[in-house]
């Protein structure tokens, strides 16, 4: 039955010194790794734990090398600012989407919904997945697909 094997997905490949989250992948997760997605969210501690951290969003970035030059992510630095509670920093993770909206704090513009399910530009909204069958008695629909 193929709802009986629990895999355990890791959202980074593993560490070396050079590269403390691995190499490069889509996945690649500087915070709290839902193992059961490969999904890389904020995580407890934060205000919106469920909220996104995918992609560049959680890393710091090098300066550009030239004047208007391209911002290049540094895959080995965590970017803490998306953890502020500080509205003059670009947070994230504890951004108050009304007060955004609002333009009364900044946040990381890297920083998007990048998952099903979710929606809005602070993934405020939730969005219904459904499950062919309900995954017919075998486990709970979870993101469109069926899961123990």
């Amino acid at each position: 039955d193929g709802c009986t094997n629990r895999l355990e997905l890791e959202c980074n490949f593993p560490a070396s010194p050079e590269e403390p989250f691995g190499r490069w992948v889509v996945s690649i997760c500087p915070a709290n790794c839902d193992k059961t997605r490969a999904m890389c969210f904020c995580g407890e501690g934060t205000k919106y734990p469920s909220r996104p951290l995918a992609e560049t969003c959680g890393f710091q970035f090098n300066p550009p090398s030239e004047p208007d030059g391209p911002k290049i992510v540094n895959w080995t630095k965590v970017d803490q600012d998306v953890f502020t509670t500080n509205g003059s920093i670009q947070g994230w993770c504890n951004v108050d989407p009304t007060e955004a909206y609002a333009g009364k704090i900044k946040f990381k513009e890297e920083c998007d919904c990048k998952y099903d399910g979710l929606w809005g530009r602070f993934c405020e909204v939730p969005v219904e997945s459904v499950c062919i069958n309900q995954c017919s008695g075998h486990g709970h629909c979870r993101g469109g697909f069926c899961q123990p």
